[in-house]
């Protein structure tokens, strides 16, 4: 999943392209953070943040 958000996440950013992924131990697990400073989706577009 975390390979398939990155992919998404470089496919929406343009030429000042940032993509980060952090990291931290949560309660009962870790918590991964994907953030980019792309386009964005709309949101009837959101159920689909999972596929490829």
């Amino acid at each position: 999943m975390c390979l398939n958000l990155l992919d998404n996440a470089r496919k929406a950013v343009g030429g000042n392209a940032r993509i980060s992924l952090k990291g931290h131990p949560v309660e009962r697990g870790y918590q991964f953070i994907i953030e980019d400073n792309g386009c964005g989706m709309e949101t009837n577009e959101l159920s689909k943040i999972k596929e490829a």
